[in-house]
């Protein structure tokens, strides 16, 4: 079950193909979500480092597991951090300025249907009418005043518009004029400048509410591009996830073979042949420490501890049967002297022997 060389390259180039498009995508968002994200793609910018370090054992699985752990928490804090607040405090003004710009519509409205009555009677307004006119206009300047509040520039055009202004003359005019006085007003003209003003302020609604669209649909669009840098750096990070359980089980399996293999060999061949040899030596030889290959190429971790272990039992195992060797030696002289000696000594009785029978 390891991933062969094939596979964990064509693993590598998906993930710098996923990286590459959320780059990408970046890079037409704006400055602000640019430098949000600044420290997570240079956290990933190190990225072909690490992998060789994982390859070649410079760089443990803790390690990378750490800088996927960084990397995936700076993606996430860029993407707290470029929430659309900002834009969406722009749309929110934007829909204020045009409720204000549809209220100043309807406002329109209600002043065609009060102040129309009495330029085709007329007559200047009774008190009551004309105090209702008064609210009316108050509350017509208030709107005009709000509008520009939100958009200077909307607000100067609706204010300047020949139609607007001339509302704002026939209500003047119609308020300045006494009650029963005449008044002399086209009632074409009114309408006319009512439709007009009305038309004005609808012209620019519908310019607020292009704006609303385009300002959502670039507010739709970053988050868009921010779900594909967060998918993209998910996808690299689960890519670099399985590599490390890859990595890691090679790293792991392959100096656990190979440890188990010279075990066999120690244990079965190597170190029976060498205390044979010893136990071989013929009494009164010297006796010669056989060389045993040391384990050599482990790494300097537990499984290196493992081999050390091995290699200094083996040479200690290697020492006791020279030890017993040269006690079976010692032995063996001392038992050799001691029948040397005992046929001495019976030699010289027999001689003793010998003389007293011959003196008998």
């Amino acid at each position: 079950g390891l991933a062969t060389a094939d596979e964990v390259n064509e693993v590598r180039a998906s993930t710098e193909a996923a990286l590459q498009v959320g780059i990408s995508d970046l890079s037409d968002a704006p400055a602000d979500n640019q430098a949000a994200y600044a420290s997570a793609l240079a956290s990933y910018a190190v990225l072909p480092e690490l992998r060789e370090g994982v390859f070649t054992g410079d760089t443990s699985a803790a390690e990378a597991w750490e800088f996927y752990r960084n990397g995936i928490r700076l993606v996430f804090d860029a993407n707290a951090q470029t929430r659309t607040d900002v834009e969406l405090a722009e749309i929110r003004s934007g829909l204020d300025l045009l409720s204000a710009l549809e209220q100043a519509n309807e406002g329109d409205a209600a002043l065609k249907d009060k102040l129309g009555p009495i330029i085709e009677l007329g007559e200047g307004p009774a008190d009551d009418v004309r105090f209702a006119l008064q609210a009316l206009a108050t509350e017509r300047r208030v709107r005009l005043e709000q509008i520009s509040s939100f958009d200077a520039s909307i607000g100067a055009t609706v204010a300047v518009d020949p139609s607007v202004l001339a509302v704002d003359g026939f209500l003047a005019e119609v308020l300045a004029t006494p009650e029963g006085s005449p008044i002399e007003v086209d009632t074409d003209a009114w309408e006319a400048a009512v439709r007009g003003s009305q038309a004005a302020i609808l012209s620019q609604s519908d310019v607020v509410a292009a704006d609303i669209v385009a300002e959502g649909d670039a507010v739709i669009d970053e988050a868009e591009t921010q779900q594909l840098v967060a998918i993209a750096a998910a996808i690299a990070t689960v890519i670099i996830a399985v590599l490390l359980v890859v990595v890691g089980s090679r790293s792991i399996a392959r100096p656990l073979r190979r440890l188990t293999l010279e075990a066999r060999k120690i244990s079965k061949e190597r170190l029976p042949e060498a205390v044979e040899q010893v136990r071989s030596v013929p009494a009164g030889s010297d006796i010669e420490l056989p060389e045993l290959p040391a384990l050599t190429g482990l790494r300097a971790d537990e499984i290196g501890q493992v081999g050390d272990a091995i290699d200094r039992l083996q040479h200690v195992a290697l020492d006791l049967a020279v030890e017993q060797a040269v006690l079976r030696h010692n032995v063996s002289d001392s038992l050799l002297n001691l029948a040397r000696r005992t046929q001495s000594l019976a030699g010289r009785q027999l001689d003793e022997l010998t003389e007293l029978e011959e003196q008998e």
